[in-house]
């Protein structure tokens, strides 16, 4: 009787991830709402706006990119796309154990969407549940797309729509508030020292790396620290087998 009220009451995997992406959406409506209204000032229109979120779905570089898009500064602007994008070759082979067995088809499209925050915590529940299938593993991670995509795109229109009453130290506030942001989500879902103490490092290093390169700091150090985290959590399994 307790296993089947068990297996009754435990959320699905796309349920549960819902439900752990509830502060990352939250977040990113806080997050894109800024960007929403910078870049209105930048001189795209709502259409563009939108679009920029879907595309690059990074918050750090869509700041970055708003002031080439506004010149047409085509090189620049690939160039942008293509560091950040590399994220997609280092998240993808660090998710290839996890759901490398499904077909691509399956797989690539919500891997579009691969943000620091919903690849941390597909990736770690993945980790945390390695008995589940790549199908249901997906599907967490497909739950937390789910969520944060739409309040992504929400707080995107809304920062457009509301540039005239929003503060303009949003922007600059921001800088400090998503390294803070994301070493709690990782002290949270990791539960381990490596990623806390990797987000906190990134926390600390987020003004020195923007004094050095401005525009860029953010994004450098989040890249960096994401890679951290990645050959931790590896370097680790693998003591753990030949143990």
């Amino acid at each position: 009787m307790s296993t089947v009220s068990t297996s009754e009451t435990a959320p699905t995997p796309f349920m549960q991830g819902l439900r752990d992406a509830v502060p990352v959406a939250i977040t990113f409506l806080f997050i894109f709402t800024a960007y929403g209204a910078v870049a209105r000032q930048t001189g795209l229109d709502a259409a563009e706006t939108v679009a920029v979120t879907l595309a690059i779905f990074a918050a750090p570089a869509q700041f970055v990119i708003l002031e080439p898009l506004k010149q047409h500064a085509w090189i620049t602007v690939a160039g942008i796309a293509l560091v950040v994008n590399f994220r997609f070759l280092l998240m993808g082979a660090a998710l290839v154990p996890h759901y490398g067995s499904l077909p691509h088809r399956r797989v690539l499209p919500p891997l579009l969407f691969l943000s620091a925050s919903t690849f941390a915590l597909g990736y770690t529940w993945a980790n945390q549940h390695a008995t589940r299938s790549a199908a249901e593993k997906l599907r967490y991670y497909v739950g937390v797309v789910t969520l944060s995509v739409p309040l992504a795109a929400g707080g995107s229109v809304a920062g457009f729509l509301a540039d005239d009453i929003l503060p303009a130290e949003l922007s600059a506030l921001l800088l400090l508030v998503m390294p803070v942001y994301f070493t709690t989500l990782l002290a949270k879902a990791a539960r381990r020292r490596a990623p806390f103490i990797a987000g906190l490092i990134g926390f600390v290093l987020v003004d020195p790396a923007d004094q050095l390169v401005p525009g860029f700091g953010l994004m450098i150090v989040a890249v960096t620290t994401g890679l951290v985290i990645v050959l931790v959590e590896e370097i680790g399994a693998r003591h753990g087998r030949a143990a």
